[in-house]
């Protein structure tokens, strides 16, 4: 009785925890893939697996704004990732994700100022 306790909770288990690694991206979205805390390459659109506590899944957007770090990583959010730098772009400069081609994010400058709402009646400042 003790061994069938044992295997339906740990059934539960493996099944909870591929549960959470289990991830959907649409189609303007992408995950860039952390292994271990090492880059392992970009992964979408559709179902994507994730191994818990092993792997960490950073969704990237399309419209995502970010500042390029140095010369082939931009930093979105908290997350550093490196890119393709194909327009020269230099250290500090505002980014912006245009698109993918396949699952790599394409980048263009942001050379607009971000449009703010107000939160009461929805103006522009």
């Amino acid at each position: 009785m003790f061994d069938l306790i044992l295997t339906i909770t740990l059934f539960f288990f493996v099944i909870i925890v591929m549960l959470k690694g289990l991830k959907i991206a649409p189609e303007d979205q992408r995950f860039a893939v952390f292994t271990l805390g090492r880059f392992a390459g970009f992964s979408g659109p559709g179902l994507v697996l994730a191994a818990p506590f092993v792997t960490k899944l950073c969704a990237l957007n399309v419209g995502d704004s970010g500042v390029m770090t140095g010369t082939e990583f931009a930093k979105f959010g908290k997350t550093s990732i490196p890119v393709k730098n194909t327009l020269s772009l230099t250290t500090g400069q505002a980014i912006q994700i245009d698109g993918f081609d396949g699952t790599e994010p394409r980048i263009v400058r942001a050379t607009e100022r971000p449009v703010n709402h107000c939160p009461n009646c929805g103006h522009q400042y």
